[in-house]
């Protein structure tokens, strides 16, 4: 995070993305989305107070069922999410959206949207919808989308859908299938950096 500081990056929150494909608004000449999926404690521990002594703007793609009504313990050697207290406390660094009420499943061969029934989905989407701060964006659990399940958010209103393609957006990138780049634990400020190359 000190890297983008330094370089001069704006943080930007997704109304600025959508008024960007929806408005023809420009975006700053630094710009770069900041994303986190699932909101596991890991992000409420390390990654919120680094944002936030940076000044910097983020997007927790929520998963409301995984969410605890008690804060849990922080365990290295466990996934644990954040807890509905802990999600409160970040709002003022993050902006929360749609990654599903309970949905987020996978099989050897796709994802639990690619195949629930319409209805079922739909349901799952707005109980979701209802928790979030940030209507009509979706970021498709573990990736997995096919031409179904974007009619489906289509038909929901939802504008924008963000995929694991890593990759740079521009102004011609299908909306529903927008490019991010993941950045993981082994990766070094070599490897950060040339994302930005």
């Amino acid at each position: 995070m000190r890297y983008l500081y330094e370089q001069g990056y704006t943080t930007l929150t997704l109304q600025q993305v959508k008024d960007l494909y929806y408005s023809d608004k420009p975006l700053p000449k630094k710009a770069v989305l900041l994303t986190f999926d699932d909101l596991f404690k890991s992000v409420y521990i390390y990654a919120y107070p680094i944002l936030k002594k940076y000044n910097f703007h983020a997007v927790g793609f929520v998963v409301k069922n995984w969410l605890f009504s008690e804060t849990q313990e922080y365990r290295v050697d466990k996934s644990v999410t954040m807890s509905f207290q802990e999600v409160e406390k970040i709002s003022d660094v993050f902006e929360f959206a749609n990654h599903t009420a309970s949905l987020h499943k996978r099989s050897k061969e796709c994802t639990e949207v690619q195949v629930v029934d319409k209805e079922i989905l739909y349901k799952d989407l707005m109980e979701c919808e209802a928790f979030v701060n940030t209507k009509g964006v979706f970021a498709y659990p573990f990736g997995g989308y096919n031409e179904q399940v974007i009619e489906n958010l289509k038909q929901l209103g939802y504008l924008l859908g963000f995929t694991t393609e890593e990759g740079k957006n521009t102004i011609a990138t299908d909306t529903m299938k927008l490019y991010r780049y993941g950045v993981f634990i082994n990766y070094d400020i070599n490897k950060f950096m040339d994302i930005f190359q």
